[in-house]
């Protein structure tokens, strides 16, 4: 027997037969299995990895930090700008759920995720107890989560058939390039500005003030304009790999800016570096799912 709300102010539909009922049933199962065989599970699984790898990276940097800390902020702002990206790609390669979309849906999975999530927050607490913070209890929270995350992106990997269809490429729009520069200028300039800054925690709180504001402006624009592409939809390689580096020096240049001004120039010539490579990416290929 079907059930169903009826509108309001409205009769209900009369109930449908048995064998329509089952014709429905029958139907939802092929549009399953037309989807299934459209989405790259090795893709996705691969994807997933690399979240969990990012996530497990931005607590082992955020537990140097604190939530009271402007290098804090800056690295809230380089993590919610990937989530942004992931966000696209996600959904450009079928897997529009929430992150560890891999993760097996089985009872022992959702409880060791459970424990590991609990766990980390009991060291998150202790951890602000504590002072100065032990060492160990700054590097658990990223391993935690490499595990809880990690393990059955990895798992689900290693049982994805591979799939012989190329990926389709193309060139990215002008709209794509541009706002691939503008996001590689927002970059190499907040790692120049840090760099500059030389650990000045008020001059950073000002600097990530801006990022953040950047940030937001480009939430909102994407929110209200068509016009603002999904960079990363269409992002590939290149692309990404400009934009791991630029994460990675930037983060850098937040947790270690001692080692980062013993090396000032070398370090701005890289930044400025990461800049062309942008600009140069912008001219490569994209992925066109």
């Amino acid at each position: 027997m079907m059930d169903q709300k009826p509108m309001e102010g409205a009769e209900p539909f009369a109930a449908p037969s048995a064998e329509a009922a089952h014709a429905y049933i029958a139907e939802y199962e092929a549009v399953q299995m037309r989807r299934e065989n459209l989405l790259d599970r090795r893709r996705i699984a691969r994807f997933a990895v690399i979240e969990a790898v990012v996530i497990a990276v931005y607590l082992t940097v955020g537990a140097f930090t604190t939530v009271t800390d402007s290098r804090f902020i800056v690295c809230l702002g380089i993590f919610l700008l990937w989530l942004q990206l992931s966000a696209e790609r996600r959904e450009s390669i079928g897997a529009t759920a929430a992150p560890g979309v891999t993760i097996s849906r089985r009872r022992p999975w959702s409880i060791v995720a459970v424990v590991l999530v609990s766990i980390v927050l009991i060291v998150v607490y202790i951890a602000v107890l504590l002072e100065p913070v032990p060492m160990v209890l700054r590097f658990l929270p990223g391993l935690l989560a490499l595990i809880a995350f990690g393990a059955p992106a990895v798992r689900a990997l290693i049982r994805s058939p591979r799939i012989a269809d190329p990926v389709r490429r193309r060139a990215l729009t002008w709209n794509e390039r541009i706002a691939t520069m503008a996001v590689g200028a927002a970059m190499s300039g907040m790692i120049l500005f840090v760099l500059w800054a030389q650990g000045d925690l008020s001059l950073i709180s000002t600097g990530a003030l801006v990022f953040m504001i950047g940030y937001l402006a480009l939430w909102c624009i994407g929110r209200i304009s068509s016009r603002m592409p999904a960079l990363g939809a269409v992002w590939a390689g290149a692309q990404w790999a400009t934009f791991a580096a630029s994460a990675v020096l930037l983060t850098a240049a937040l947790v270690v800016p001692e080692a980062m001004a013993e090396h000032a120039v070398a370090v701005a010539i890289v930044a400025v570096g990461i800049l062309a490579a942008f600009i140069a990416a912008s001219f490569r290929s994209g992925l066109d799912d």
